[in-house]
């Protein structure tokens, strides 16, 4: 993911948040 400022911050999170979901 690009860095574009916060809200890329967010989007990680998000997406990373989601990959350990999915893995559970």
């Amino acid at each position: 993911v690009s860095n574009m400022g916060v809200t890329s911050i967010y989007v990680d999170n998000g997406v990373n948040l989601g990959a350990l979901i999915l893995e559970l």
